[in-house]
């Protein structure tokens, strides 16, 4: 019995040291917390608009989302949206929707006036587009050159009477019959370029395009802010291919595309230089702020 007392007073008191042991290294050791913190995003609203003639004023107005909360809803509600036709206020934009300011004059815009939209909001910086406008008439394409089976040292297309195209960098459109041919070529009175490739697939086999089937490659290599002229397909029936051509600033173009439906696809352009978003659906836009560095296009 003493035997057995001493067994477990000798590792008891074991077990009390190692505790005490434990205990110790505890108390005396630390333990540090790193909270990092992420920078709030800029005070800079994010202010979006697309018109044309035939629809009233519409503006959206939203806010850059932080990194460690994004809100499902990144609207403004309490902006105060100021539209200014040839640099005079023509009407306070009244909201409608969660961050969708309107005319509740009933207000469009007008051909060759200049339109600006300016912002404000409570905790933000004011924001001011740029100043764009819809011109009265828009150039047209008066002759398609093209011939079959040319390599690609020779190109197949060459639009004449491109005079009037890059005004102000407006939208204009181009309708051309279309052979059955791989690739074509858009060029102005100054020689830029921009290639399509198409596959016979973009007219037999419309609902299954791929990014690979239509690729725009510039023919020189850019500079910053160096005007770039783009041909976007719009509509294709057998033969017969739309395009609306525009021109846009950028250090270089990659081209992507997703295809929506039978006539509806977005076309992406990351553009390094600008770092802007836009979502145009054949119109003109307005645009303050930044938000990533992508322009998509959808096309009805």
């Amino acid at each position: 019995m003493k035997y057995a007392i001493n067994i477990f007073n000798k590792y008891n008191f074991s077990f009390i040291k190692i505790n005490v042991i434990i205990y110790l290294f505890s108390f005396f050791s630390c333990s540090k917390e790193i909270e990092y913190r992420f920078p709030d995003p800029p005070k800079k609203l994010i202010v979006y608009c697309v018109f044309d003639t035939a629809t009233v004023w519409s503006v959206y107005v939203g806010k850059p989302a932080q990194i460690n909360n994004i809100e499902n809803d990144l609207s403004v509600t309490n902006a105060n949206v100021l539209l200014y036709e040839n640099n005079l206020l023509v009407e306070e934009l009244k909201q409608t929707e969660n961050g969708k300011y309107k005319s509740l004059q009933g207000l469009k815009p007008k051909p060759e006036s200049l339109y600006h939209i300016e912002v404000k909001a409570p905790d933000f910086e004011t924001a001011v587009s740029k100043q764009a406008a819809i011109p009265k008439s828009m150039a047209e394409i008066s002759a398609i050159k093209f011939e079959h089976n040319v390599s690609k040292e020779h190109f197949a297309y060459v639009i004449e009477n491109f005079s009037h195209m890059l005004i102000n960098a407006h939208t204009f459109y181009l309708t051309a019959n279309m052979p059955d041919y791989t690739e074509f070529q858009v060029t102005d009175q100054n020689d830029s370029i921009i290639y399509h490739e198409f596959s016979d697939s973009f007219y037999s086999n419309f609902e299954h395009l791929t990014a690979n089937d239509a690729i725009i490659k510039p023919k020189h290599n850019l500079q910053s802010e160096q005007q770039l002229i783009v041909a976007i397909p719009i509509k294709t029936s057998t033969k017969t291919l739309k395009f609306r051509l525009s021109t846009v600033s950028a250090d270089y173009v990659n081209y992507y595309r997703s295809l929506e439906n039978q006539y509806q696809a977005k076309y992406y352009f990351y553009l390094p230089s600008n770092n802007a978003y836009t979502n145009i659906t054949n119109g003109f836009g307005l645009f303050a702020g930044k938000t990533n560095s992508k322009f998509i296009y959808t096309i009805n």
